[in-house]
C-alpha cells in the first residue's frame, strides 16, 4: 500500500500518530485560528477579485496581470488544505504546496521551500555517484538549469492544453531566466559571504524577490499575453 504513494507528495500516518498530531493541534490554538484568519482574509481577496473582473475590459495589462496572478494564488492556497484534510480523513499527511512566497528573502528560497513541495527527495540519477554529483560545482549548475528547462517545457503544455494555441517559448525563457539568475545568485552569495560583507536586511532581500519575480513576469511574458487575456 505505502509504495502506491511514494511518487506523491503524501505522507501516509497510523492511528496513533495522528491521534497524537490532533491533541498537538488542539493544544495550540493560535496557529489553527492564524489558519483561519488567513482563509477569511483570501476569501474575501478573492470575492474582490471576482468582483474586479466586471471592469476586466477597462483595466491595463499589467492589472489583469496582478488580478489573475492574486486569483491563482488564493485560490490553490484554499484548495489544496481541503484536499489535505480529505487526505488527513484517510489516513494521509499531504506536503505543503506553498508556504508564503511572498516572503521568500532570495530566489532559491522562493522556488524552493516556499514553492515547491516539502519532503519530496529525487532520486539520483542512474549511473552517478552522488559524491561526484556534490562535488561537481558545474554539474550541481547544469541541474538546476535542467530542472528549469524541464518545468518551463510542461509549463508550455500546460498552457498548450489550456489555451489550444501553439507554444510560444516564453514559458520556457520565463523559467530558464529565473535558473540562471538561481545560479548567478548562488555564486554572488558565496563571493559576497567570503569578503565578510553583511547580509542585506530581510525585509530589502524580500523586496528585491518581489520586484524581480514580477517585473520578471511583465517583461516575460506580458508581450504574447497582449492578445489573450
Amino acid at each position: 500500500m505505502a509504495r502506491r504513494f511514494q511518487a506523491l507528495p503524501v505522507k501516509l500516518t497510523n492511528g496513533s500518530s495522528h491521534h497524537g498530531h490532533s491533541k498537538a493541534a488542539a493544544a495550540s490554538p493560535k496557529p489553527k485560528l492564524a489558519f483561519l484568519v488567513s482563509c477569511a482574509v483570501k476569501v474575501a481577496v478573492l470575492a474582490a477579485v471576482l468582483h474586479a473582473y466586471q471592469f476586466i475590459d477597462r483595466l491595463h495589462l499589467y492589472m489583469r496581470l496582478a488580478l489573475y496572478g492574486v486569483h491563482i494564488y488564493c485560490f490553490f492556497d484554499l484548495l489544496l488544505p481541503c484536499i489535505a484534510a480529505i487526505g488527513g480523513a484517510l489516513g494521509m499527511e499531504m506536503e505543503p504546496q506553498f508556504d508564503r512566497p511572498y516572503l521568500a528573502s532570495s530566489l532559491r528560497d522562493f522556488w524552493g521551500a516556499t514553492v515547491e513541495p516539502r519532503g519530496v527527495r529525487h532520486p539520483p540519477a542512474v549511473g552517478v555517484r552522488p559524491r561526484t554529483t556534490v562535488r561537481a560545482l558545474p554539474g550541481k549548475e547544469a541541474a538546476a538549469m535542467a530542472t528549469f528547462l524541464v518545468s518551463g517545457l510542461m509549463h508550455e503544455a500546460m498552457v498548450y492544453y489550456i489555451t489550444l494555441r501553439s507554444p510560444t517559448g516564453e514559458m520556457t525563457a520565463f523559467f530558464l531566466l529565473h535558473g540562471a539568475c538561481c545560479v548567478a545568485e548562488q555564486l554572488g552569495e558565496r563571493w559576497w559571504m567570503g569578503r565578510g560583507w553583511p547580509r542585506p536586511p530581510r525585509h530589502v532581500a524580500t523586496l528585491l524577490v518581489v520586484v524581480f519575480v514580477t517585473g520578471s513576469i511583465l517583461a516575460v511574458l506580458s508581450a504574447n499575453l497582449q492578445g489573450r487575456i
